[in-house]
């Protein structure tokens, strides 16, 4: 996904649309997998955007929400393991945040 770019301002519901655009697209993959496969999946993709995105505040902004959309399109269940408190923790939504906060304040022993 290029990074927007125009003479005008910049349009607040662009990373929306572009957060819903990688959603739409990586979310048939991601429903089959584990949690440690998505995440393991969601660092390439990571990786592959930003290369793709030429303005990292932008890409900051876009990729949140993608995350957001894919835990609540997987059914925005409670935290049940290390790897999906990693990816909750990686939400645009502060309520997957807290979730993971909880989550790995109370079981992740590898601190």
């Amino acid at each position: 996904m290029p990074s927007k770019s125009s003479g005008s301002a910049f349009d607040k519901s662009y990373p929306a649309s572009q957060g819903a655009a990688l959603a739409t697209l990586w979310l048939p993959k991601l429903a089959k997998l584990s949690w440690a496969e998505r995440l393991a999946m969601l660092d390439r993709i990571h990786e592959q955007v930003q290369d793709e995105y030429k303005d990292l505040t932008l890409y900051c902004e876009v990729f949140p929400i993608f995350v957001s959309q894919i835990v609540d399109a997987l059914g925005n269940g409670p935290v049940t393991s290390r790897e999906q408190a990693h990816i909750y923790a990686n939400s645009a939504k502060e309520s997957h945040r807290r979730a993971a906060g909880q989550w790995l304040a109370k079981f992740d022993r590898t601190r």
